[in-house]
């Protein structure tokens, strides 16, 4: 079993571990932690790479778990993620295909974080023809960890905390939007791959 946070438009490694065959959990129970991908994604933009953040409310009085964290609506995070993701991708590929499956996500409103990341988990399968392929399910309580080779919650991180048996996470070059000014940049969001790449993402995880 492989252990995982929920995310924002995870990193492609996250999928390559969806799509390995091995089962795969994701643990709500923990405690949530600020500046990991459960709420922020990278993408690749005419300027290199950079983070979007999904906001969340901040609760002062106790630690929240992952699974209780709501997003915040006060700033209009929404429009200005997906000005940033068509900026970015609408001279891609598959940008087209995918655009009305995506451009939802940012006029309604989740309430939770976990539901909107499962929801995009979901529709992101879908768009690969990978829905039935994957195999996860959620843990019913919080998960110490015990195993560094299977604990991949603090691994796929912004700054993830490897062992010296693991480097981090490279993949092997793909077409990118902006490649003739700005160098391949590995493990972007999993938006990155199937924008450039479509329902040939499968083929790469």
């Amino acid at each position: 079993m492989i252990l995982l946070s929920t995310a924002y438009l995870a990193p492609i490694e996250q999928y390559s571990l969806l799509l390995s065959g091995e089962q795969c959990m994701f643990d709500l129970n923990e405690s949530y932690p600020k500046q990991s991908y459960r709420n922020r994604c990278r993408i690749m933009t005419r300027d290199g790479a950079v983070t979007l953040s999904v906001p969340v409310v901040k609760h002062h009085f106790a630690k929240t778990l992952t699974r209780d964290t709501e997003i915040d609506y006060s700033t209009p995070w929404q429009k200005r993620h997906w000005h940033s993701l068509t900026a970015a991708y609408r001279n891609s590929p598959y940008f087209d295909h995918y655009e009305h499956i995506f451009a939802p996500f940012y006029s309604r409103r989740e309430r939770f974080l976990a539901d909107l990341n499962e929801k995009l988990m979901t529709a992101v399968l879908e768009c690969m023809g990978a829905s039935g392929k994957a195999l996860w399910s959620y843990a019913d309580d919080f998960i110490p960890a015990d195993n560094p080779h299977r604990d991949m919650r603090f691994v796929i991180s912004p700054k993830p905390r490897l062992t010296a048996s693991r480097e981090p996470y490279r993949g092997r070059p793909y077409y990118q939007v902006f490649s003739d000014t700005v160098p391949f940049h590995p493990n972007l969001s999993i938006i990155d791959l199937l924008f450039c790449e479509g329902p040939e993402s499968i083929d790469y995880l």
